[in-house]
């Protein structure tokens, strides 16, 4: 059940990050592409021939003259490092003029513009294995320059074609880079979201699961909790059945067993309804002033007798108004459950140390005392409900195993902690404020 659960949260979290990952990929690319396409169309406009006006130059504006036919063409060299270049040509489509920013052959010339023409609804040409953009204008006034003599003669030509061309090679080439670039880092960053979503999933689902187990051993433990006094009321009732003519009085015996299991009975149900209502963040506590010395001298004087008649030492050392505020009566709650806990297991003739200290920034409270060793194994459960390091123990003291976990409890509510700490010697309870 747990693993399916895991497993939708980690299909949600890929599912989302997959899309905003794609998302932007798709955006930067997309803006990428388009401010490369801009800067095409705004070098091959450059590239287009310019009016007759400006084009009627002295000689020496960086012209050059590549053949002697009667229409000589013209490379004339432009300042922008792009290849690019812009054709005339006749009604006949022949080549009048070319003004190129680099030199090649005219045989180049001759292939691409026969490419253009053919593809004249794509503007896309492909010649040795470079790309251009090309854009055609028709109806256009072309200078055709004749040499005769070293004297150079101008004449115009009207109704020629014109095409632009830029090579838009090394652009493909950024934009086929970042693409591949995009998906290497996409794969990767797939990978890594899936560790990552795994770890987190399963951290997840970690106290859900954890939640789960306890509330099946609470359960569990409930159940076995109940069966004990059900079992003995059952049987007492039996007895009762079996002498049904004797008096109440004579069945005394039985009556007075069924009675103290339901006490015990009422005790666990009035524990279990305390401990939900004090796990509710929503139950209020009364924060209110109050002196937690007087509190727990108070609470050290209802086991003084018992202490007593147990042979224990008792030494304390309750610093004198220790003014806190908080709910007192849940604190003198957790003071008891302490109390009578070390008193329960403390061993023969053995000790307990009660130390109420305050300073600057708390209070703490702690409360110690001879006995067993706990387990380490054990610490970690104690305040789980239920929960008894001695179990064979639990019904002869008449616990139920829910007093720690009650205090705990409390003390969190307080924004407090509640640790305990065992050695060959003492077992101590502390909890600070």
């Amino acid at each position: 059940m747990f693993n399916k659960l895991r497993n939708k949260f980690l299909m949600l979290n890929m599912i989302i990050t997959l899309i905003i990952m794609f998302l932007s990929f798709f955006t930067i690319y997309l803006i990428t592409y388009n401010s490369i396409n801009k800067e095409n169309e705004d070098k091959l406009k450059n590239a287009e021939i310019m009016p007759i006006s400006t084009i009627l130059l002295p000689r020496n504006r960086n012209v050059i003259f590549s053949n002697n036919d009667e229409n000589v063409m013209i490379i004339q060299k432009a300042t922008d490092f792009s290849t690019s270049f812009s054709v005339f040509l006749d009604k006949n489509d022949d080549i009048l003029r070319v003004i190129s920013s680099v030199e090649l052959p005219f045989e180049f010339y001759e292939n691409i513009i026969e490419t253009a023409l053919k593809n004249e609804n794509n503007n896309v040409v492909s010649i040795d294995e470079r790309k251009f953009i090309f854009n055609v204008r028709k109806d256009v006034d072309a200078i055709v320059e004749n040499r005769n003599g070293g004297l150079v003669f101008a004449r115009v030509v009207n109704g020629s074609k014109n095409i632009s061309f830029l090579d838009i090679t090394d652009s493909k080439k950024i934009l086929t880079e970042l693409l591949i670039t995009f998906i290497f880092i996409g794969l990767g960053m797939t990978v890594v979201v899936f560790l990552v979503s795994l770890y987190f999933a399963n951290k997840a689902i970690k106290p859900i699961s954890e939640t789960w187990d306890k509330q099946k051993q609470f359960i569990t433990d409930a159940s076995h909790e109940l069966k004990t006094p059900i079992a003995i009321i059952s049987a007492n009732t039996d007895v009762l059945w079996a002498n049904a003519e004797s008096t109440v009085i004579s069945q005394k015996k039985w009556i007075s067993y069924i009675q103290a299991e339901i006490v015990r009975m009422n005790k666990l149900v009035s524990d279990l309804l305390y401990l939900s209502k004090t796990e509710d963040v929503q139950s209020e506590i009364q924060f209110v002033s109050f002196d937690l010395s007087e509190i727990v001298s108070d609470a050290v004087l209802t086991v003084e007798a018992m202490i007593f008649e147990k042979g224990i030492t008792l030494s304390q050392n309750i610093e004198e108004e220790v003014i806190i505020k908080a709910d007192g009566e849940k604190l003198k709650q957790v003071i008891m459950i302490l109390l009578d806990n070390a008193v329960k297991y403390v061993d023969s003739n053995g000790k307990i140390d009660i130390v109420l200290e305050k300073n600057r920034h708390n209070i703490s409270f702690t409360i110690k005392n001879t006995g067993e060793k706990i387990d380490k194994n054990d610490i970690s459960r104690l305040f789980d409900r239920f929960y008894r390091a001695d179990s064979s123990r639990s019904y002869e003291n008449g616990g139920y195993g829910l007093g720690l976990s009650i205090a705990k409890t409390i003390i969190e509510r307080h924004n407090g902690k509640l640790t305990v700490l065992s050695d060959d010697e003492w077992t101590s309870f502390s909890f600070i404020l």
